[in-house]
């Protein structure tokens, strides 16, 4: 059966040329090579428990066999040659809450958020960790860092649905959320 059977919904991930840090907010159910970006755009997925980059993939030049599935609750780096819009279709997770387990011992996370809430806030984010244990949230927007440190209510900003997201833990556990 096709993924496409089940569509629920649409979104369109906005990417600037260079590096965008982004997620997959819908069940997709695609690989990094399925994503419609143009040739030689790069997609590249942190692995937490290891603290480095464990996949990556570049359009129409990496063997298939290296391909790999876009995961939820994951944020992926990926590079683009020129502004593009891509359109995703997939579903949304329901009336469910959607567990991230992060690296052992804590240290870094990039995250993302499978859902297409708006009213998300980067303060929001320890609360949802076991133990509250998270003490900065990273965005990158326009070529830029933006950085929300636990306690410093200036840092504050919104969480936008497709973005994705470093985390720094202190100790190992799980984000949970619902969509």
């Amino acid at each position: 059966m096709s993924n496409w059977a089940h569509i629920d919904y649409s979104f369109v991930l906005e990417l600037e040329a260079g590096w965008n840090l982004v997620s997959v907010p819908l069940v997709t159910g695609l690989n990094a090579s399925q994503l419609g970006l143009v040739r030689g755009a790069f997609v590249a997925r942190w692995d937490p428990s290891m603290e480095y980059y464990d996949k990556y993939f570049v359009m129409e030049i990496t063997p298939g066999y290296l391909d790999f599935p876009i995961e939820a609750g994951r944020g992926y780096w990926i590079w683009a040659s020129c502004d593009e819009s891509v359109v995703l279709f997939g579903a949304d997770h329901g009336l469910r809450p959607i567990n991230i387990t992060v690296p052992q011992g804590g240290g870094w996370a990039i995250i993302g958020f499978n859902s297409l809430n708006t009213t998300r806030k980067a303060s929001e984010i320890p609360g949802m960790y076991t133990d509250g244990a998270i003490s900065t949230v990273v965005a990158y927007r326009n070529g830029r860092y933006v950085q929300y440190v636990k306690g410093v209510p200036a840092t504050e900003f919104t969480l936008l649905p497709g973005e994705g997201y470093f985390v720094f833990c202190l100790v190992s556990g799980t984000l949970t959320y619902w969509p």
